[in-house]
């Protein structure tokens, strides 16, 4: 393997990574990145069979176009997480919006704290979490306010 070809595999695989982390919904992006990585590995073992100064070439060629890509692609990979999304959506609610609601995630559960009036505005936000929760995984700590409170 000549030092153009591994120039040009380099090139392509960047190209490659920087135009699905673009094209990628934002939730794939992750999987994106840990694929690429597990490829770069694979295109320097190719390029090792080939012989020493192309495995040389590509693993200078690969650690220069990995910063050159997350580089690139860093505004595309910032994506809200769920938490964040679903404060957002409780600010865009015209009832829960006036309600002291707070959302933290612990790993993949997402943990609602807070106050409400009603049983139904309870349901309503327990619903909203678990809908933008991707496994459901949604611990409702909010407590109604009675009528004598």
């Amino acid at each position: 393997m000549t030092s153009r070809a591994v120039w040009g595999l380099v090139a392509a695989a960047t190209l490659g990574v920087a135009a699905g982390y673009y094209a990628a919904p934002a939730l794939a992006r992750r999987e994106l990145g840990r694929r690429a990585g597990r490829n770069w590995l694979t295109l320097q073992e190719a390029a090792l069979r080939s012989g020493r100064r192309a495995a040389r070439g590509l693993a200078t060629a690969s650690a220069n176009a990995g910063r050159w890509a997350r580089r690139m692609t860093a505004p595309f990979a910032v994506h809200p997480s769920v938490a964040d999304r679903l404060r957002d959506t409780f600010a865009a609610d015209p009832i829960l919006s006036r309600r002291a609601i707070w959302v933290d995630a612990v790993g993949d559960t997402l943990l609602l704290h807070g106050v409400v009036a009603s049983d139904d505005e309870w349901r309503s936000a327990d619903l909203l979490a678990r809908l933008a929760s991707p496994d459901g995984a949604v611990r409702n700590l909010i407590h109604v306010r009675s009528e004598t409170d």
